[in-house]
């Protein structure tokens, strides 16, 4: 019988170290030389996580041979009393040993992985590089700090890793506004779908007016792009399919009705900032810029009429390219 309980015992430290060995974290040094301090950085802490994990190990395994060693000892003189006889006490040992290990202990190897926080400056960075165009290196710096591959950026497999991306997203202090950023990081790289389906993720867990409108505005920016899209396929199969000088000039200015569908809906993500959004908020003059120009576009008079006699205040822009275009437009 002590052979035996010897036996279960080891048996139990072995499953435990086991679990625990599986949960160590597996380094990912960084290759950039930049970011040597950062990977120092991991590495302290992981090797902080395995201690940790010894350490429970040690303590659950303890504990675990105290709480058998008593309820064999109660059980021993007292299971008569309380069971039938044709349940042995091994069997009422082992099911409480069970329930034990599951409620207890297997839940603590289990637990997914949480992602590291992306610091303000990576965020300031990515944020810059989107605004100066360069919104490639934009999206691979962003990709980089949620842990992922640089490649994902240049071909398929960014959608394939959506999920993942939105989960570690998500696990950041900040979500709606790194979702917000990566939208419009991937329109500029013309992932114009894969940017919207981040733009609404960001739409539902967004928790103020001022977060919704502007991720409403960067919606209704994508929907247009989208729009534009559709529009000059069709300019483009007019072009390729008429004689030259035959054609209709008509057919041409015509908005397919793909087309005039997302321009309708980015409209409607245009009001929808307009109506969030402060006064004195440069996103609302963007808003009310953008809106102006899809209207012209689309021949709706009645709203861009409308648009031009709340005088659009261009002071509110910060003095970039964004305020020139838009002095020289209107």
């Amino acid at each position: 019988m002590a052979r035996k309980r010897s036996l279960f015992y080891g048996a139990i430290q072995s499953f435990l170290r086991g679990r625990g060995q599986r949960a160590e974290p597996t380094p990912n040094p960084s290759k950039e030389g930049n970011r040597r301090q950062e990977a120092e950085g991991k590495k302290a802490t992981e090797t902080e996580q395995v201690q940790g994990n010894w350490i429970f190990l040690f303590l659950a395994s303890f504990w675990t041979e105290v709480l058998l060693r008593l309820i064999t000892y109660y059980f021993k003189t007292r299971i008569n009393r309380i069971i039938q006889p044709t349940l042995s006490p091994r069997v009422v040992i082992g099911f409480l040993l069970g329930i034990f290990l599951t409620v207890g202990i297997l839940p603590v190897f289990s637990k997914t992985s949480v992602a590291s926080p992306i610091s303000r400056e990576q965020l300031e960075k990515i944020q810059t590089l989107q605004q100066s165009g360069r919104y490639y290196q934009a999206c691979v710096n962003l990709v980089q700090a949620l842990e992922f591959d640089r490649k994902i950026c240049q071909n398929q497999d960014l959608s394939e890793k959506f999920d993942s991306i939105v989960k570690k997203i998500e696990q950041q202090p900040n979500p709606v506004q790194i979702m917000g950023i990566f939208g419009n990081i991937l329109r500029g790289i013309g992932r114009l779908r894969l940017a919207e389906e981040f733009l609404e993720r960001g739409l539902d867990i967004a928790q103020s007016p001022q977060s919704e409108a502007k991720l409403s505005l960067s919606l209704g920016n994508t929907l247009r792009a989208l729009g534009n899209r559709e529009r000059d396929r069709q300019a483009a199969s007019i072009d390729d399919y008429l004689p030259w000088r035959c054609m209709n000039l008509s057919q041409v200015e015509e908005i397919p009705p793909t087309a005039t569908g997302l321009y309708q809906q980015a409209s409607a993500r245009y009001e929808k900032a307009i109506a969030n959004l402060p006064l004195s908020s440069t996103t609302l003059v963007q808003a009310k810029l953008n809106r102006l120009s899809l209207a012209l576009e689309m021949g709706d008079d009645d709203v861009a009429q409308t648009l031009v006699k709340e005088q659009i205040n261009l002071d509110n822009l910060p003095n970039h390219q964004t305020k020139i275009y838009a002095q020289i437009n209107l």
